[in-house]
């Protein structure tokens, strides 16, 4: 219900026929909060704007100050209607009481939106009331029935003899049963469930063959006819077992599984060969064909021939497989082996061996003179291997160290961070033109026997210069001496 107000009129600052922007009190009236509004109120007005009118309700906001509009009735100058009429800044709205909110004594109230009747009285219930009356009111709270008679609404009614037709469901836990067709209708098969063995059943809802039913899970069973039992457990008790073909039908490859040793089974499934089954981890064997083993230790054996090993050498120029199948032990020299055990990496060897890739080697020549192998670079060169060029050269690794390089035109640059003190090299100007040897960024030169420095040096036509580094590195230092040079 709206809120009633007495004596509230106000201006509006707004046009259109939106919410109302209201301005202040009109003289003689007061404005809608000092007449009791808060915001947020619902109240009744009425516009009025020259000829034009509107009453309805609206809520009250007091920050703007505004009134919004749910139109009852209006009139435009022209049309009666429902429709917010578009008001002008000389329209005034006040508080009213509208139709609605007239308290009717004694007439008919029509349909009213809504209304309280706390204390009314006299209110026909097959007409009067529509919805549910729930419980607390005296109702059942619900709009279904079912059946006839007294309305049920406990949890826990006490019914006498009551008809349950068929219930969806129930808890039958403390009921006394008839037995079967004692006072009950049907047969046994109208019982629906698993009836369990407390209550006189067999708990169980399949049966396999005829005669009286077993719950026992270790029953006594007199002469029974197993069948063809899917498993089972013979591992104790005492049983008698008749030999086969003896009261048995089928033969044994109708045995499935593995029959162990005890049993007087082999323990395997799968068997090579042809003969007496072996199944001692050390059997004595007697000229056995082994074949080819995938492994077997051989210590104790005896009367080997080379010949009859792959792997292994059977004469100085054959080997049949690969000698990396021996896996310990010595081989005699007799047998195509050293004759010494290799562990201390030391061989005596008397005649001629040849070797190849990646060692370290020393060999005693004579009594007083011993040669040590290197284990990177090469032992150098029996001559001066030729390096031809035919144009400005410059060497960027130390494959020259060792040679000589016959150059045509051009000259020759020696750069630092190449070569390592003792390295030497060769230079011959194959030409009738003298040729520079020039050195390179942080790279010294200096002329042997003489105290003169500095680059580039010349080789005259024809000329030949040693160049040897004496101090390697980044700032390497070279002497160069030789015929023609200058």
């Amino acid at each position: 219900m709206a809120k009633m107000l007495n004596r509230a009129k106000m201006s509006v600052t707004s046009t259109g026929t939106g919410t109302l922007t209201l301005g202040s009190a009109v003289l003689g009236f007061q404005t809608f909060a000092n007449a009791g509004v808060a915001n947020g109120d619902i109240i009744s007005y009425a516009i009025e704007d020259g000829t034009n009118w509107e009453i309805g309700t609206g809520t009250y906001t007091s920050a703007g100050t505004t009134l919004s509009r749910t139109v009852t009735r209006s009139f435009d100058g022209t049309t009666y209607g429902t429709s917010p009429i578009s008001v002008t800044t000389s329209a005034q709205v006040f508080a009213t009481a509208l139709a609605a909110d007239l308290v009717v004594t004694g007439g008919a109230a029509g349909t009213p939106s809504s209304i309280t009747l706390t204390n009314g009285t006299g209110l026909p219930l097959t007409t009067g009331v529509t919805g549910t009356l729930p419980v607390a009111n005296g109702g059942t709270g619900v709009t279904t029935s079912t059946g006839t008679g007294s309305v049920v609404l406990s949890t826990s009614p006490t019914l006498v003899t009551p008809a349950l037709g068929t219930p969806a469901s129930g808890n039958l836990a403390n009921c006394t049963f008839p037995t079967l067709n004692q006072n009950t209708t049907g047969t046994a098969s109208n019982v629906t469930g698993t009836v369990a063995v407390g209550n006189g059943g067999t708990g169980v809802t399949t049966s396999t063959g005829t005669g009286s039913v077993v719950l026992s899970t270790s029953p006594t069973l007199v002469t029974p006819l197993l069948g063809t039992p899917t498993s089972g457990n013979f591992s104790t008790g005492t049983f008698t077992w008749p030999t086969f073909n003896q009261n048995t039908t089928g033969t044994a490859s109708n045995i499935t599984g593995t029959l162990a040793v005890l049993q007087g089974g082999t323990g395997a499934t799968t068997t090579t060969g042809t003969g007496s089954n072996v199944l001692a981890t050390s059997p004595t064997l007697v000229t056995p064909i082994l074949g080819t083993p995938t492994s077997g230790t051989l210590t104790n054996c005896t009367g080997l021939p080379a010949a009859g090993v792959t792997g292994l050498a059977t004469s100085a120029t054959t080997d049949t497989t690969n000698a990396s199948n021996i896996s310990s032990g010595t081989l005699a020299s007799a047998r195509g082996g050293t004759g010494v055990n290799n562990g201390s990496s030391t061989i005596t060897i008397g005649g001629n061996v040849t070797m190849s890739g990646a060692y370290t080697f020393t060999g005693t020549l004579t009594a007083a003179t011993s040669v040590t192998f290197p284990t990177s670079g090469t032992l150098g060169y029996l001559n001066i291997p030729q390096v031809t060029k035919s144009a400005a050269y410059t060497p960027t690794d130390t494959s020259d160290v060792g040679k000589h390089i016959s150059i045509t035109t051009g000259g020759v640059t020696i750069n630092a961070s190449i070569y390592s003190a003792g390295d030497v090299f060769t230079i011959y100007n194959n030409s009738g033109s003298s040729q520079s040897i020039t050195a390179g960024t942080n790279v010294t030169f200096r002329l042997a026997g003489t105290a003169t420095s500095g680059t580039p040096r010349t080789l005259a036509q024809y000329g030949v210069a040693t160049v040897l580094c004496v101090t390697g590195g980044a700032t390497p230092t070279f002497v160069l001496s030789g015929a023609g040079l200058t």
